[in-house]
């Protein structure tokens, strides 16, 4: 019943909605943040609760991570074996994370969940800015300087963990943290794309 409040709103409301998931699909799958965007977006114009909000706006992020996954597979980028290897240790480590983020979101009032979307809209925002300072290669080899276990296991955690919180896909955490690793930026956005959809399946499970 609580997503009955989608339907109430009106002509305008509704195209704010569409030209928000616009540009977050298109952030998505340009430079990863961008997910946040919906998740912003349903918590501002509509009345619904935290984790009507999170449960709504992970269900969108299953397509966004199989177009993302499919384009990357189709570049190549997702076809090199140290990839593949740390898109799987990103992918198991969601099973663990996601039930975490999914009990804590069920435990934040609305007011302390529209804090804690700012803080981490404005955390990943210093990330991407640092990325940026950092001047990553976009096109570097994947074969160089990617993480080792435990490092790649910490990420697919805190992802899986603050995605199924915020009903996010992934790639919006989980890019700038590789970046941060010194993984190749392409490398980054093709395992973050993968893990999404584990993410975004798993936790769309979750919340039903």
């Amino acid at each position: 019943m609580a997503h009955s409040a989608l339907f109430t709103l009106d002509p305008t409301g509704l195209g704010a909605l569409f030209l928000v998931s616009l540009i977050a699909g298109i952030g998505i799958a340009a430079v990863g943040p961008g997910g946040v965007l919906m998740t912003i977006g349903l918590f501002a114009l509509t009345p619904l609760s935290p984790p009507a909000v999170a449960g709504t706006a992970i269900v969108t992020h299953i397509g966004t991570g199989l177009a993302g996954t499919a384009a990357f597979l189709r570049s190549g980028q997702l076809r090199r074996r140290s990839t593949q290897r740390l898109a799987l240790i990103l992918a198991a480590s969601t099973l663990i994370g996601i039930p975490i983020g999914i009990a804590a979101n069920a435990r934040v009032s609305r007011q302390g969940f529209g804090m804690l979307l700012g803080l981490f809209a404005a955390t990943i925002g210093v990330l991407v800015w640092r990325r940026q300072r950092s001047g990553a290669a976009p096109h570097a080899t994947a074969e160089r300087g990617l993480p080792g276990l435990m490092p790649a296991v910490a990420v697919g955690l805190g992802v899986a963990a603050a995605s199924s919180l915020f009903g996010l896909g992934g790639p919006m955490v989980a890019v700038p943290l590789l970046v941060l690793l010194h993984v190749p930026l392409l490398a980054a956005l093709a395992a973050a794309q993968a893990q999404s959809v584990v993410v975004a399946g798993t936790g769309t499970i979750g919340y039903a």
